[in-house]
């Protein structure tokens, strides 16, 4: 039987998750460009949030099947991105947080000026 992930993500569940992830598995970050600039997840697309940030990922060639990790600064804008995906149909939107809490698992490999 296959792991589920769980719909509240917590720094230990998303070390979990990382094991489960799959080619269908994405990072988002969804703060502000110069935000990212400063670091980032590797591989992690810049799509900062905003009022139209659902048609923003779908015009990036994301489907609502697809397994996005969203992160901002303190979890309250990835939180806010989540909700929006949801809106619009996305099933696998998940709010793993800060970025500084990603970097301090030491597990997530990140880009810092």
């Amino acid at each position: 039987m296959g792991k589920l992930i769980p719909k509240i993500v917590t720094v230990a569940s998303l070390i979990l998750m990382m094991g489960v992830a799959n080619a269908k598995t994405f990072w988002i970050d969804v703060r502000t460009p110069a935000e990212y600039q400063e670091g980032h997840v590797v591989n992690a697309e810049n799509i900062p949030l905003n009022i139209n940030f659902a048609n923003d990922v779908l015009q990036k060639g994301y489907q609502v099947s697809d397994t996005l990790l969203l992160y901002c600064r303190s979890g309250n804008r990835s939180g806010q991105a989540k909700k929006l995906l949801e809106e619009a149909g996305f099933k696998n939107a998940q709010n793993v947080g800060g970025f500084s809490a990603l970097v301090a698992t030491g597990s997530i490999k990140t880009t810092t000026k």
